[in-house]
């Protein structure tokens, strides 16, 4: 049996079969298959970098491959559980399995869709799948068990569970207060998880995240260099704080600047105004996510019990694992919360 954490964010998926193998990570995009004219690198053999994935409803490339080669192609942004299943089964295609192979998964969903969708993600992915790439034969493999959690409990189970085999929770941190910030490339999810139980008036998504850094930092570089850099060329610009115009590195920090404060402020109002009453009591809180290392810095003032996790685009795809190790059974069931001296005099279980 093989044990799996897939993520499937709206801007990459992350697959995890645990260590010393690190996570594979790739756009989560879908395209239509191309019929291929030159498949190779001019300067060397190398093909290019993607997934081409045979259905039954015919040749999808996923990632980097769709983006680069597919005329038609779209994305996971949708609640069309669908793409989220063609995701997975080309995440699963990365990994070593044989004809035959039973898997454990585990992944997770968005907030807001977590009720509605977690039974109906199960139905999908439970049973037997046939992975048939491009370029071998294909095989069939049979997924026993799914777990689905809302995305932020990822980086929590990061936090709370250590990386030995099996792994041990942290009994400090699972008794504690703990809110998770998890800042994605279209929403923004966060939670608060007190004694390992959610709280449900403090857990909710804003569909704000990275996106519209991306959007108003192009929309500013155009305004004021004349020029329309491409989402990819955006991406690399919030990175290195340039972009490169007319074969010139130009600064773009003051511009960036004043975004990434923009986008903080919404994010933080957002956050404040369900937390009110309860992030003072928070002993920590998390923040993680693909945009926690550019707008985690800028939430501190407001939450200055932040921790931002390092390698923060990956936690969650770790954590799952890490949990679905831990687990022995797939009941909903976290930190056992600590009985008040109230309830133990109730004979409370």
């Amino acid at each position: 049996m093989k044990k799996v954490g897939i993520d499937v964010g709206y801007g990459l998926t992350k697959v995890y079969i645990g260590p010393p193998t690190p996570p594979i990570i790739f756009p989560s995009v879908i395209g239509l298959a191309e019929a291929l004219r030159y498949e190779g690198n001019i300067i060397s053999d190398q093909k290019y970098n993607g997934i081409h994935l045979i259905l039954d409803e015919g040749g999808r490339f996923i990632g980097d491959l769709a983006i680069n080669q597919s005329r038609t192609k779209w994305s996971a942004r949708d609640r069309d559980r669908s793409g989220i299943l063609t995701l997975i089964l080309g995440a699963l295609s990365q990994i070593k399995l044989n004809d035959g192979d039973e898997i454990e998964l585990i992944t997770g969903l968005p907030v807001e869709w977590y009720k509605q969708d977690k039974s109906l993600l199960i139905e999908k992915l439970n049973g037997e799948h046939t992975i048939h790439l491009s370029d071998s034969d294909p095989y069939k493999i049979k997924i026993i068990k799914t777990l689905v959690v809302m995305q932020p409990f990822g980086s929590y189970f990061y936090r709370l569970f250590d990386s030995k085999t099996p792994p041990d929770p942290d009994i400090e941190f699972g008794r504690s207060k703990i809110g998770v910030i998890d800042i994605g490339t279209y929403t923004t999810d966060y939670i608060i998880a007190d004694q390992g139980q959610l709280f449900e008036p403090g857990s909710s998504s804003i569909t704000t995240g990275m996106a519209k850094v991306f959007d108003l930092l192009r929309s500013a570089i155009r305004n004021k260099h004349r020029i329309d850099p491409t989402t990819r060329e955006v991406e690399a610009a919030v990175k290195t704080g340039k972009i490169k115009i007319r074969g010139i590195d130009t600064e773009i920090d003051n511009e960036l600047d004043e975004i990434l404060i923009a986008v903080s402020n919404e994010i933080e109002g957002e956050i404040a105004s369900r937390w009110a009453g309860n992030d003072h009591s928070l002993d920590l809180i998390i923040v993680a996510g693909g945009g926690a290392s550019n707008i985690g810095p800028y939430l501190i003032d407001r939450f200055p019990q932040i921790e931002i996790l390092e390698k923060s685009h990956i936690t969650n795809v770790i954590g799952y694992y890490r949990y679905l190790q831990f687990k022995t059974s797939f009941e909903p069931v976290f930190v056992k919360p600590i009985k008040t001296h109230t309830q133990q005099l109730n004979g409370v279980k």
